[in-house]
């Protein structure tokens, strides 16, 4: 179970760096080289992600292994064009298995320094206690290994609910710092606006979260209720709705988050 739920972590922080690193695609590299200190950037998008090609072809059935490989060398190749093309490959190229320092690594590419701190900010404001997401998920990462390895691996019940817990936050805080991140680009019009702009991301949430009676309270920023809903599809239109809604955080009773929904 433990391996599972953190290959569907892998695939949602893999999933976060595709739609970032598509969405770079809108700027021309042009504009980016004018924009950041394109070297980390464009080791991810060529070296990086040549060798996340190979790698990730390894893991792909024999039959359809070429065709893999033509597809996203074709991405690949579009990288210095007008506007380019550029291939989420190179997001962790060594394996299937991130590590803390991969999603760091992410990050730094665009620019954004001390990314875990900004990750364990999220973390807390959108209802986890933690001290530091980086050593929860490092934590995590080499709990899931010994599971992976050892088939007689126990497993306490409540070993296994809290590791889903820091799944779904380290998924969410992630997501949550793409999606700033890329607007911090595609808004930004200099090199210093966007540097200000990196400098003080800014997230704003709504929280939609299960009552005891099993109804939904529609929370801002601040944890104030603004109204209650039966159902939690009806909190989430409501949520989605309002001025400035972005990052809607859907929570459990005890106010820990459980899934991410996107307003815009």
């Amino acid at each position: 179970m433990r391996v599972v739920l953190e290959s569907e972590l892998v695939k949602g922080f893999n999933d976060a760096q595709s739609r970032l690193v598509v969405q770079m695609s809108d700027l021309p590299l042009g504009t980016l080289a004018d924009m950041v200190d394109t070297n980390a950037l464009k080791q991810m998008v060529t070296l990086d992600a040549m060798s996340g090609i190979v790698t990730r072809a390894a893991f792909e059935d024999p039959s359809i292994r070429i065709q893999f490989s033509e597809q996203h060398i074709k991405v690949l190749a579009r990288f210095s064009e007008t506007p380019g093309t550029f291939s989420a490959a190179g997001f962790s190229p060594r394996g299937s298995n991130i590590q803390a320092s991969d999603i760091a690594a992410g990050f730094k590419a665009y620019g954004i320094e001390g990314s875990w701190q900004k990750l364990t900010k999220i973390a807390r404001a959108v209802g986890a206690g933690t001290l530091s997401l980086e050593s929860d998920y490092t934590g995590l990462n080499k709990i899931r290994n010994s599971a992976a390895h050892a088939s007689s691996y126990n497993i306490p019940t409540i070993d296994l609910i809290s590791f889903l817990r820091n799944c779904i936050t380290s998924a969410v805080a992630v997501d949550v710092l793409a999606m700033a991140c890329r607007e911090a680009y595609v808004t930004a019009t200099t090199k210093a606006d966007l540097d200000n702009r990196i400098s003080s991301l800014s997230h704003n949430y709504r929280f939609v979260d299960l009552l005891s009676d099993g109804s939904f309270a529609e929370r801002g920023k601040t944890g104030r209720s603004l109204k209650n809903h039966s159902l939690e599809a009806d909190a989430i239109k409501s949520a989605t709705s309002r001025t400035g809604a972005k990052a809607i955080v859907v929570r459990d009773t005890q106010n820990l988050p459980i899934r991410l929904v996107w307003a815009i």
